[in-house]
Order: structure tokens, then sequence, then C-alpha cells
């Protein structure tokens, strides 16, 4: 962000409960009002907690899916929305756990793992949306995340 400064640009960094879809929506509103347009969006929505399986507590359990996992597509469908006309690159951060789950973190590990495969499943009717009949798909790797051309 500082480069685009720099550079004479446009460029805002905000956040926001991500467990509130009317925040989420607000963050996507103001940016739209204030810069025409968004380039690029990164999902960096995530918290931490052990959930062993003989002792998870139900409301971490109910927090870690509603941060990591529900507040990541909110945030995720709010920004293809935002960038639906213009384009734009969406980028998800989620984590080696979602492949390599630790014994004192599966909660963790499926709300990350979730949003991956949320995010790659998103990535080709995004993109035939914007360009039917194409049938190539820039995304990672890994698939965590997607380009929306």
């Amino acid at each position: 962000m500082k480069l685009i400064l720099a550079e004479g640009g446009s460029a805002s960094s905000l956040s926001c409960d991500v467990t509130d879809p009317c925040e989420v929506g607000e963050v996507f509103r103001h940016t739209l009002a204030h810069h025409g347009h968004v380039d690029v969006v990164v999902n960096a929505v995530g918290m931490f907690a052990p959930t062993p399986v003989f002792e998870s507590d139900p409301e971490v359990v109910a927090r870690l899916i509603d941060v990591n996992l529900a507040g990541g597509i909110r945030v995720c469908l709010a920004a293809i929305e935002a960038m639906r006309d213009a384009g734009g690159v969406f980028v998800a951060v989620t984590s080696t756990q979602a492949v390599l789950a630790e014994a004192n973190s599966p909660v963790y590990a499926a709300t990350k793992a979730g949003l991956g495969h949320f995010v790659a499943s998103l990535a080709r009717p995004v993109l035939q949306a914007r360009h039917p009949g194409r049938r190539g798909c820039a995304w990672s790797d890994s698939h965590a995340h997607a380009r929306q051309p």
C-alpha cells in the first residue's frame, strides 16, 4: 500500500468485524464511495483457539466457525460483488493447517480448509460470469486465491 501511495495512487486498508454482515458491507460501500472501485482484497480473516477432541468448548467451536469460515465467506461474497463490474484480485489467507491438521486444532483446520475450498469453488463461476465461454482460470496451486480478470 505504501508503494501505491508513494507513486500517487489511491489505496486504503480497512478492517471490520467479519461476524457482522452490516460491517462487512459497510467496508465495501465505503471503499466504493471513496475510491470508485475495489482493485484488491486480501481476506486475512482468522482466529485460533485449541479445540481438543474431548475438551472442546462449544462456544469456542461456534466462534471459530463464525469468524474463520462464515466471516471469510461473507468477505468473499461482498468482495466479488464489489468487483463485479471492474474486476479485481481477491486473496484469501488460509493456513497450512487446512492440509496439515494438528491434533489439538481440528476445528481451526476445518474452518481454514473450508474457506480454501469455498474460494477455489468460486474461481470458475466468477471467471465464466465475466468472460462467458472462457475455460481457463487463474488460481494458485494451493487454491488459496482466485483472480477475477
